[in-house]
């Protein structure tokens, strides 16, 4: 399970400020393993300073951690390292996860009423079979206990249920996700598509951003960059440009044949390469596609929000039909007894 992102824009931020003062790297992650409040970003940090001891880089101390850091950090450690900037990338990485933070946080704050509504749906769910289900009794008096042991079993069954689908989603994406096929799935998956490939997008123009501003050779940006979009399709593919790139494709052709870039950004590289102004031209580009990932994450949120509104309504429509049908078949019967 990955460190809390909070955690490690957290660290990303007093590392920067650490590098800024100067001060020795064992140094500042001792300090830091000491004063982080995440016990497990402690004990991590306790592992990569006894391998910075032992002679190990810092992006190789990280990189032993596995999948307990983004993989945006380790590949940015990585350049930050290589290029003697650490400073001023772990500076620039800190605001992007910073504001990957608030992005998640607003993203889940958005989901709280619906998972309210669902939950009332199950409960509501559970009481009115039980209801129904004893009010359908041949006897004419129903028992309280009866309901309620009723009540509790469906309850139990419906919350296995969600579990179960849960638990499902869980494990394919821990098991998928990270995948050159899965990957390009969730790329292409209409409703997906959009805030993933702008994400893709914006993690791309940063970490590019970052490298090309440190002196790192083309080929190399556009590979660790691709590693850096977290998307096992998207690094493929950009392994393929790297190498084009390599053997004398400029840069701009290169990113156009992967067929992954839209054609505003296409234009914007291949400006800025003629230009000379490529890194700061993918500075701006990494914060517009941010905020364009935020505002397709709001609006997927929108639709599943009102996807869950329409069916618990829904649900409830059918359950008051339902009741109500069930008086006017009890009346009915009633008056054909007379």
């Amino acid at each position: 399970m990955k460190l809390s992102l909070k955690s490690v824009a957290r660290f990303t931020r007093q590392m920067a400020t650490y590098q800024d003062s100067f001060v020795d790297i064992r140094r500042a992650l001792d300090s830091l393993s000491r004063g982080t409040p995440d016990g497990r970003m402690a004990s991590s940090l306790h592992r990569v300073l006894a391998r910075v001891e032992d002679g190990a880089s810092l992006f190789e101390a990280f990189n032993a951690e596995g999948n307990l850091y983004p993989l945006i950090f380790v590949r940015m450690t990585k350049v930050g390292e290589e290029s003697g900037t650490l400073a001023v990338i772990y500076k620039q990485l800190a605001d992007y996860l910073e504001q990957q933070v608030a992005m998640r946080k607003r993203f889940v704050s958005r989901l709280i009423y619906p998972c309210f509504m669902i939950c009332a749906l199950v409960v509501v769910h559970s009481l009115l079979t039980a209801v129904f289900a004893t009010i359908g009794n041949t006897r004419s008096t129903a028992n309280f206990a009866e309901i309620e042991a009723l009540f509790l079993k469906t309850l139990g069954q419906d919350v296995l249920i969600i579990a179960i689908i849960v638990g499902s989603i869980l494990f394919l994406r821990a098991l998928l996700v990270g995948r050159s096929v899965t990957d390009a799935l969730i790329y292409f998956i209409p409703p997906l598509r959009g805030p993933i490939r702008k994400l893709v997008l914006s993690r791309f123009s940063l970490s590019m951003y970052l490298m090309t501003g440190s002196a790192i050779g083309l080929p190399e940006a556009v590979t660790e960059s691709g590693k850096a979009t977290n998307n096992a399709f998207v690094a493929s593919q950009l392994e393929a440009a790297a190498y084009k790139i390599q053997e004398g494709t400029a840069l701009t052709p290169a990113l156009e044949e992967t067929g992954l870039f839209p054609r505003d950004f296409i234009d914007i590289v291949s400006v800025a390469e003629e230009s000379g102004k490529l890194s700061e031209s993918l500075r701006r580009v990494s914060v517009h596609y941010a905020e364009d990932a935020e505002v397709s994450l709001n609006r997927l949120v929108s639709g599943i929000a009102w996807g869950i509104y329409a069916v618990v309504g829904g649900i409830m429509v059918y359950y008051i039909i339902t009741l109500y049908a069930g008086y006017v078949n009890a009346i009915s019967q009633q008056m054909n007894n007379y």
